[in-house]
């Protein structure tokens, strides 16, 4: 019915407009029950899936800040045991590494000369 309405509002009653709101009111009257059931559930559905989503799209953020606060509290918890050695050890290369870049290093310096 709101479609035929909607196609009476739209029109100002040419004769090819009031055949198209027959044919609608005629289509919707020779449907099944089903058939308008199912396109109510489309219809619920449909609208549905669009809330959800933007409700999802709009808690993304939110969680994402709520990682990253608990991030740096816990990075401070777990760097507040960490000392000079710890870093040093992490941060610097193994000996064999240094060894091998100092060789390379001289190999490259002999080629230049």
């Amino acid at each position: 019915m709101d479609e035929v309405m909607d196609a009476l509002r739209a029109t100002k009653g040419t004769a090819k407009e009031e055949e198209t709101i027959r044919n609608v009111f005629e289509r919707n009257q020779k449907r099944s029950v089903d058939d308008h059931m199912a396109e109510e559930m489309e219809n619920a559905l449909t609208s549905y899936g669009k809330v959800s989503f933007k409700r999802f799209i709009d808690t993304v953020p939110m969680i994402c800040i709520e990682i990253m606060q608990k991030f740096t509290e816990k990075m401070n918890d777990v760097l507040f045991d960490v000392t000079d050695a710890d870093l040093d050890r992490l941060v610097s290369a193994p000996q064999t590494t240094l060894e091998i870049m100092g060789k390379l290093t001289r190999e490259v310096e002999n080629f230049k000369m």
